[in-house]
């Protein structure tokens, strides 16, 4: 009797305490209250509103509504807050974020907190401007579940008992035995009449699935083993299911080669390739008679090339149906009358081909009476006299020179003596020379691209020729 009236004395306690507590949260007011707090207006950037003192509010709802030019924001995240250290404390958030770019939204928090704020984290109005309102009401949400807490905290979650013992009531409603889960019972309890459970039913017992009680499998045919999962080197059942290939609408399992050592490897039978037959393998030096692999094959000689020795190169053989090869000589077609030209070496000395003896020359006929030119001169090239034979008809002074111009007047230089007429060859009446057999030059140019000029002292008949050649 004396328990019954202890434990009675402390219910009494306990529900003033919980009278007193509610008293002083909401005093003076009966029912459900709420409190609704313009905290934004027509904002259009980020930013918090005052802190809202909770007057006893123990659910909290948070509404925003975007307008104005098109309608859509570019970004929003807004949230409501708490503190619980003062209007200027560090406040966290008590609902997930709202992230909604366009119309109105609402998102909800619960439990008592001192002080309230709305929090617009983020906004890029695009045109738009944004307002957002705190209701407050006089009656605890159940559960409530913090994302993430503000003010650098870690996640927190809060959550609200109803019967006051720290545990979420169920009801259940059918399939219950007493206030047990007719679905948890231990290993071995006999399977409820009615229930959803993950385990299995053995002799009308509750199993559960572990390594001591694994889930049964009912071999439907072949062997109770798996047939296709034998050792290494076990002969392939004959009922089994396991990896292999179509043919022709047969199903054939890829066999195996052991072609060197322990090395087992998929045996390979490559007799076609896209859709085309491949030829049998044949010899090294045979030719194959179909199609083939293709490769790009390097092929190296046992003697190497540009050797001295015939005997240390690698042969060749020239076809006999080959085409003459031709050859030129200063890029000049060459022929029976117009032949190139050579000259015999010693076998010890290098030759260098006179270019009189090695180019077809052109004749000039000399007629002059007074100082003429007698070659024009090729821009590159130098000019050689191969032979010369000159005769006048009075005493002259006669000089060959090199030089522009018509009677080479500019940059003239002597070929035969000096550049003017007084400095070259002295030639009495009916007098004259012959200079040169035409095998060899006898006088050239030392400027590439001059003429060549006969300058006369006085008038007089001078007659005669030349064979020159340019390169």
């Amino acid at each position: 009797m004396r328990r019954k009236i202890q434990l009675a004395i402390f219910a009494l306690v306990a529900l003033v305490a919980l009278v007193a507590s509610a008293s002083a949260q909401f005093t003076g007011y009966v029912g459900i209250q709420s409190n609704v707090f313009e905290g934004l207006t027509n904002v259009t950037a980020a930013g918090t509103s005052a802190a809202i003192p909770n007057t006893g509010q123990g659910t909290h709802m948070l509404a925003y509504c975007i307008a104005g030019g098109g309608g859509t924001a570019t970004a929003v995240a807004i949230q409501l807050e708490a503190s619980m250290t003062g209007a200027s404390g560090t406040f966290f958030a008590i609902t997930t974020q709202g992230t909604a770019t366009s119309g109105c939204n609402v998102q909800t928090g619960g439990e008592y907190f001192p002080y309230i704020r709305i929090n617009l984290v983020t906004f890029t109005p695009n045109g738009t401007h944004l307002s957002a309102w705190y209701t407050g009401m006089a009656m605890a949400s159940p559960f409530y579940t913090n994302q993430g807490g503000g003010g650098g905290s870690s996640n927190v979650t809060i959550v609200s008992p109803l019967d006051g013992s720290g545990y979420v009531e169920v009801d259940c409603k059918t399939g219950c035995s007493g206030a047990s889960n007719p679905a948890a019972g231990p290993t071995g309890s006999a399977v409820p009449a009615d229930g959803s459970y993950e385990a299995f039913n053995s002799g009308g017992n509750l199993v559960g699935v572990s390594s001591a009680n694994p889930f049964p499998v009912t071999i439907i045919s072949g062997s109770a083993g798996n047939p296709a999962a034998g050792a290494t080197g076990s002969a392939v059942p004959a009922d089994a299911s396991y990896n292999g290939l179509n043919i022709g609408g047969t199903l054939r399992g890829q066999t195996g080669v052991n072609p060197t050592g322990s090395v087992y490897a998929a045996q390979m039978d490559i007799t076609s390739l896209d859709g085309t037959a491949l030829a049998a393998p044949s010899a090294y030096g045979t030719a194959p008679t179909g199609n083939v692999w293709g490769g790009n094959v390097f092929v190296t000689n046992v003697n190497a090339n540009g050797q001295a020795a015939m005997s240390a190169s690698a042969p060749v053989v020239v076809a006999s149906n080959q085409s003459p090869i031709p050859v030129s000589q200063n890029n000049s077609s060459n022929s029976k009358t117009n032949p190139i030209l050579t000259q015999a070496a010693d076998g010890t000395n290098s030759v260098t081909l006179d270019p009189c003896a090695v180019n077809a020359g052109t004749p000039v006929n000399i007629n002059l009476t007074a100082s003429g030119q007698l070659i024009t001169g090729t821009s590159g090239k130098q000019t050689y006299i191969c032979a010369l034979d000159v005769q006048d008809e009075t005493a002259v002074s006669v000089a060959l020179v090199e030089g522009t111009g018509t009677t080479c007047g500019t940059s003239t230089a002597g070929m035969g003596g000096g550049s003017t007429a007084a400095t070259g060859w002295n030639f009495a009446a009916n007098s004259g020379m012959v200079v040169g057999t035409g095998a060899n030059w006898v006088r050239k140019t030392v400027t590439t691209g001059d003429n060549v000029c006969l300058l006369l002292s006085g008038t007089s008949q001078i007659s005669g020729g030349l064979r020159y050649v340019q390169q």
